[in-house]
């Protein structure tokens, strides 16, 4: 069961770091010169 939770925690994280990353993305292309 602990196994379970650590691989939950990093699916997790793993998920809130890629949306992170995607909005980082998102910003740098509304800002960036067409």
């Amino acid at each position: 069961p602990v196994e379970g939770n650590v691989n939950k925690l990093k699916t997790i994280k793993r998920q809130m770091y890629g949306r992170a990353s995607f909005e980082l993305l998102r910003k740098r292309l509304v800002l960036a010169p067409a």
